[in-house]
């Protein structure tokens, strides 16, 4: 047995964790219950299915039967479930007699990207002020991917001979702007955000930093990108940024006319391939922040509120970042990170060993070339 599970204080340890992942799997339930019922709800179905219902406790039953616990396990599963599925019916009653909220379901693509660009902006708004300290907090998977990331950008920009102009597109509250002059040494960084609240955040870092020349400015890329051909040696658009832009090919062609020549783009996308969604359904939640939807290209992200907002976000394999590179630029790197720690509950991770043996294999995985972890990241050379 392992020795932090000889005690009471280790037990109750175990205990915790044990109790959290119920929580998690039945809060996870019920969000699948609110998908159920915006299918019926489309369809004109009853919410009460008796016979369905049914079905299941005896099914829950036979399971806690063949756990071999004791006489009056099997009985209290299924009571346990009796109450599980009749919070499922009340879940989907209360959505359902919710009327904005499928009022607000979008008639045509362009309606349904527009909700989703306006929920960006309000998330932004709300994470903005506690985005650098909270944003990733009890989420392990995505701080190792941040690390993983850092480190990939550190090594690239060694590489690189000119290091006069940056750009930071989708630069957030200029976590990576402000890397980008103290650490890499840029002349300048500019950073382009589509939610003032963030760009706020942005110019406050650089506020005390009189010799960086900096300029952040509220954009939206899709409307192209307002520097003059051949002024930035490095585009940098991290943490599935790429992803999150819905013409991002014609993006790439505005990158590819305002690199200098060898200038390098640094682009982070969501994984189409990525272990979560091989796997199609996890019944718990990930060290992730967020996870994609792959049918509605959007990408769910709790408010700090406690709201769930709908964001746009479309993931991509190796294949599709490779067919929408344009002309004179090519991808010299593609790594994929992080693949185990990407399925697995961020209880995992409380053990560091645990947590550090994880990271490692997942290092292991993308230099060997598995691209199935969470994020594709794509380092592209404009060539002419």
């Amino acid at each position: 047995m392992n020795n932090k599970m000889t005690d009471l204080v280790g037990l109750g340890v175990a205990l915790r964790k044990i109790d959290k992942l119920v929580v998690d799997l039945l809060a996870q339930r019920m969000r699948v219950a609110k998908q159920v019922e915006e299918f019926k709800h489309d369809r004109q179905q009853p919410i009460y299915r008796g016979e369905t219902e049914s079905e299941r406790m005896k099914q829950a039953h036979v399971w806690a039967s063949g756990k071999k616990i004791g006489p009056s396990f099997a009985p209290f599963v299924r009571a346990l479930f009796y109450f599980i599925i009749g919070e499922s019916c009340k879940t989907q009653m209360i959505q359902w007699q919710d009327a904005a909220h499928h009022a607000e379901k979008p008639e045509d693509e362009e309606a349904w990207y527009a909700k989703l660009k306006n929920n960006l902006i309000a998330l932004a708004e709300q994470w903005a002020p506690i985005y650098d300290a909270e944003y990733d907090r009890g989420f392990s998977a995505t701080r190792a991917y941040k690390r993983f990331e850092s480190d990939i950008l550190s090594a690239e920009i060694a590489l690189m001979k000119d290091r006069k102009v940056s750009l930071d597109i989708g630069c957030a509250t200029g976590i990576q702007s402000l890397r980008l002059v103290e650490e890499y040494k840029f002349g300048e960084v500019i950073g382009f955000d589509i939610s003032s609240a963030m760009i706020r955040q942005a110019k406050e870092k650089f506020d005390y930093i009189k010799s960086a020349k900096s300029r952040f400015e509220v954009r939206d890329v899709e409307n192209g990108i307002p520097l003059a051909d051949s002024s930035v040696s490095l585009v940098l658009m991290n943490f599935g940024t790429a992803s999150d832009l819905r013409k991002v090919d014609e993006i790439l062609k505005e990158v590819r006319r305002v690199l200098i020549h060898d200038g390098i783009a640094f682009l982070s996308f969501y994984n189409r391939d990525a272990l979560p969604y091989k796997m199609e359904f996890l019944p718990w939640d990930t060290g992730l922040v967020a996870e994609i939807n792959i049918s509605k290209n959007c990408l769910d992200v709790h408010a700090p509120t406690g709201e769930l907002l709908s964001i746009y976000a479309r993931p991509y394999t190796t294949e599709e970042i490779e067919a929408i590179m344009p002309s004179g630029m090519s991808i010299r790197r593609m790594l994929a990170y992080p693949a185990i720690a990407s399925i697995l509950p961020d209880e995992i991770f409380e053990d560091e060993l645990v947590q550090k043996t994880v990271i490692d294999i997942d290092k292991q995985l993308a230099e060997t070339g598995y691209m199935q972890g969470a994020y594709l990241i794509a380092i592209a050379k404009k060539t002419s």
